[in-house]
Parts: C-alpha cells; sequence; structure tokens
C-alpha cells in the first residue's frame, strides 16, 4: 500500500544519516517497497493489474500508435482520419474517464483528514509523477493557528494533474478558505487560479473538496466546487446509515454547502 511505503519514509533517518526520500518514481520506488515490507507484491506484478484495467491499457496503447507513429500526417483542422489516423481531436474524444479520487474527513478522535489518488496512467508519458504525490498539490490540511481563523481545512483536489501541482492547488485553497474564515467561493477561486491558462485547455480543468471545521462554534462545513461539467461527490456522517451520493451536472461555476453541527 502506498500509505505505509510512504509512512515508512517518516522511521527517522536512513543509515549514515541519509534523509529519507520524499517523493519516488520508478525503479527506486519498486526498491523502496521491496526494503519495506511489500515484497510479496512485488514478486507477482500481475496480480495488482485487474483484467479490465489492462483491457483499456491495451485500447490506449493501440490509439497512440495510431496517431504519434513517425512519418504520419495528421490533419489537424479537420476533425477526420488521414490516411487510416485518427486526428488529435478524435483522439481526444475517444479518452475515457480517469478521474481522480480524494476524501476528507474528521474522524471518530476528531483529527482532520485528507487523501487523493491520481487518476491513472491512460496516455500518460513514462515517468509521469501526478498531482496527488506531490506536497501541496493534491491535498492539504491547514493547521489550527487562531492568529489567522478558528477555522481548520482539509482539501482534496482533482483535475489535470500538471496545472495542479504548478499552482500547489489544494494548499492554496485550504489556506485560502482559512483566510476567509469559511467563506470562499470555491468556484471564483478556481476560475482565478487558472486564468493564465487560454479558454477550452484541459489545464483549466480542476475540482475541489474541502471540509471546514470550526470547533468553537460547534460547525462543520462541507463543500464542493468545480469548473468542470459534472463532478461526483458522496459524502456520510456518523448519523446516517449509509451513504449519500451526488452526480452534479450543474456544478460549473457553483460552489456548495452542507453545513452539519459537531456534538
Amino acid at each position: 500500500q502506498p500509505l505505509f511505503l510512504a509512512q515508512a519514509a517518516e522511521n527517522g533517518l536512513l543509515s549514515h544519516g541519509r534523509v529519507p526520500p520524499r517523493v519516488l518514481v520508478c525503479k527506486g520506488a519498486t526498491e523502496w517497497a521491496r526494503n519495506n515490507g511489500c515484497g510479496n507484491l512485488l514478486t507477482n506484478p500481475e496480480s495488482m493489474v485487474s483484467v479490465p484495467a489492462f483491457e483499456k491499457w491495451k485500447r490506449f496503447k493501440r490509439l497512440l500508435q495510431e496517431t504519434d507513429q513517425p512519418g504520419i500526417q495528421i490533419d489537424t483542422n479537420k476533425k477526420r482520419k488521414v490516411s487510416g489516423f485518427l486526428s488529435p481531436s478524435e483522439a481526444m474524444k475517444k479518452r475515457e474517464s480517469c478521474e481522480t479520487v480524494g476524501a476528507v474527513c474528521l474522524d471518530a478522535n476528531g483529527n482532520l483528514c485528507a487523501a487523493v489518488s491520481s487518476g491513472g496512467i491512460h496516455l500518460k508519458h513514462e515517468g509521469r509523477l501526478g498531482h496527488a504525490a506531490v506536497h501541496g498539490a493534491g491535498c492539504w490540511i491547514t493547521n489550527n493557528d487562531s492568529s489567522i481563523s478558528q477555522l481548520e481545512c482539509a482539501t482534496s483536489v482533482s483535475g489535470c494533474g500538471e496545472s495542479l501541482v504548478e499552482v500547489h492547488l489544494a494548499k492554496d485553497c485550504a489556506t485560502r478558505a482559512k483566510q476567509d474564515a469559511g467563506n470562499l467561493d470555491i468556484s471564483q477561486f478556481l476560475e482565478k487560479t487558472f486564468d493564465m491558462y487560454p479558454a477550452g485547455s484541459p489545464l483549466r480543468n480542476a475540482g475541489v473538496i474541502m471540509l471546514g471545521v470550526d470547533r468553537e462554534n460547534g460547525r462543520l462545513d462541507f463543500s464542493w466546487g468545480s469548473n468542470t461539467k459534472v463532478f461526483a461527490i458522496g459524502f456520510i456522517t456518523d448519523v446516517d446509515k449509509n451513504p449519500k451520493s451526488i452526480i452534479d451536472r450543474k456544478i460549473h461555476n457553483v460552489t456548495r454547502t452542507k453545513t452539519y453541527k459537531l456534538t
């Protein structure tokens, strides 16, 4: 499990006073896993690949071969095949959803938590590191510094990993929400944050879930916002028998909040 492997980096210095790594990819990550209790997975890596995921990977592999072969002229102006190959616009239409999964919560011990898992490797360049593993980009928790405000915030974000990393979206959003005492309009915040990118660019796509906790006034706010057409949300409290889910299709430029009383 990646979380357990990351936790191993918090167990003090390595031999000869070496500082444990904060980010590892490819062979370095494999070796770290092997030396920290996950060798059983590495002896049979096929066990970590499901059949549907493998079939999807093969489809995307064929798609890349159709569009990226040297010497093939691709029509960038017309939405049609050239010499049997796909235009970039057709290739984008064939992409399937690879959305990020994130979570924010207040646990039974009163700890504010945040986590994020990147959306996958489909059509990604080999060696790419997604936003989930980058400090401040995928998820963040503010402290309870009352000199700014008494609000504590946890955020988890989704979107185009490259732009999320560039702006450290999760950290910036949680920090701004704390400064605004929980009155941050997430959707407006996203529009201002990504106005450096041209309209229609996938680099602008982002969504945020945020948990704001005001312990002094016994209030908890669960908020979400996105600049995309669809945003999927699920939530549950300790008094709910079952989780509730929403496929929000009117989320563009809208921030929604559910408020609960802390007991």
